[in-house]
């Protein structure tokens, strides 16, 4: 993960919370294999696409944005990564 160069004190709690989240979901991410699969299936394609969703969250995210109202997307949003409302 990317080190910051300058550390603002104010949002400690909030970037400690976000560390934690995406820990918790690259440990209960899919397994690498699928996307090495999937990458396998794109470069033997003749006319591959420009962008591949791998993954369960990747399939359904955009699908759960497209339908749900804004504000509700964002609140469950926050949610998932554990953030304040």
């Amino acid at each position: 993960m990317l080190q910051p160069t300058k550390i603002n004190s104010d949002y400690d709690n909030v970037r400690e919370v976000i560390i934690s989240s995406v820990q918790d979901a690259i440990a209960q991410g899919d397994n690498p294999d699928k996307v090495a699969q999937a990458v396998g299936r794109i470069a033997s394609s003749s006319s591959p696409r420009l962008r591949y969703r791998v993954g369960y969250e990747a399939q359904w995210l955009p699908r759960l944005r497209a339908i749900l109202p804004d504000k509700l997307f964002r609140f469950a949003a926050r949610k998932r990564l554990n953030l304040p409302e």
